[in-house]
């Protein structure tokens, strides 16, 4: 299940578009994988712990502040949203000249743009006339069309804010809007095909490596024998049980776990820290899943009668800094 915290925007007023539509693959939930993916200090992980020693624990310490990112450092963002699970970031443009695209098989690659690759792409965006104030575009069921009943998926469009829309099928009438919508997002998720050599600083796609990580926790209910939370030479001052700052129900931070038994917590770390993370955990002998998209999770036991905490970490994209940021 998923739960969420609202956050809302003073810097600038949101834009919205929405169009909703048939489920894409894409717009699904991240599905595990054994790909190696960018992630921080990726080990095979261990069925089983491994012998208690006698080793020094690790001393304790506050987790690195990331830097802050501000809504004016986003040029464009599309999100893709199937009824399963979780918002997945398909293109993300930053004015530092950074472009993250998602690949066919779930990954992540990031390009650079030139200042001037940046402003012709904020131009492709804007020349649409579709982000000028909030909206929604809707689907509308043509005359007499039966359409079979399937799951909703939608695809947001933030572009200072953001906007949304989705694909559509040809049970509803055509939209111009979302006929342009369409459009941008095959340009934005394709750049190479129609953006200048003059745009690019850096064109050969390289393997995205995120800046920081968002850890949010679940407590609930977990199976096998994962390791105890108190087994973990957990690197920072507050425990693992106590990490972050609960995630109220309005939340825009979403991930694939939850609702568990308390609020769902969050913390960003950067990336040195996620790995001195999840370094932790396999060194007690707990396994890491990991997620085309740079993700990774565990599973801890917690407790008696199979109480655990479950902790997945969600590669922030360059237009994220925080766990109180507006998506």
């Amino acid at each position: 299940m998923i739960r969420s915290r609202g956050h809302a925007s003073t810097a600038t007023a949101a834009m919205f578009l929405l169009v909703l539509g048939a489920c894409s693959p894409e717009a699904s939930s991240p599905r595990q994988t054994s790909t190696d993916t960018a992630v921080p200090g990726r080990t095979e992980a261990s069925s089983t712990a491994p012998s208690v020693t006698s080793s020094p624990r690790t001393a304790r310490r506050a987790p690195t502040p990331l830097a802050a990112v501000r809504p004016s450092d986003l040029v464009v963002r599309i999100d893709a949203l199937g009824e399963l699970c979780c918002p997945a970031p398909v293109a993300v443009a930053t004015v530092d000249g950074r472009l993250v695209t998602r690949a066919a098989d779930g990954t992540l690659v990031e390009r650079r743009l030139t200042a001037a690759g940046v402003q012709r792409l904020r131009d492709e965006v804007v020349g649409t006339g579709l982000f000028d104030r909030d909206l929604e575009v809707r689907l509308e069921l043509s005359p007499a069309a039966s359409p079979v009943p399937h799951g909703i998926s939608a695809r947001t469009f933030r572009v200072w804010n953001g906007a949304r829309t989705v694909t559509v099928e040809v049970f509803y009438k055509p939209s111009p809007a979302r006929t342009q919508l369409d459009a941008l997002a095959a340009h934005l998720t394709a750049p190479e095909s129609w953006l200048p050599s003059t745009a690019w600083a850096v064109e050969a796609p390289r393997a995205y490596v995120a800046d920081g990580f968002r850890v949010v926790s679940s407590a609930e209910p977990v199976g096998g024998s994962p390791p105890d939370v108190d087994a973990i030479d957990w690197p920072f001052t507050t425990s693992i049980a106590d990490f972050g700052e609960p995630l109220a129900a309005t939340s825009q931070v979403f991930v694939p776990i939850g609702p568990g038994t308390r609020p769902l917590r969050c913390a960003a770390l950067d990336a040195n820290d996620a790995r001195s993370a999840r370094d932790a955990w396999e060194r007690a002998g707990a396994k890491v899943n990991d997620f085309p998209d740079g993700a990774f999770m565990t599973v801890l036991a917690w407790g008696a009668g199979g109480s655990g905490i479950v902790l997945f970490a969600q590669a922030l994209m360059p237009d994220q800094s925080s766990c109180g940021d507006a998506y």
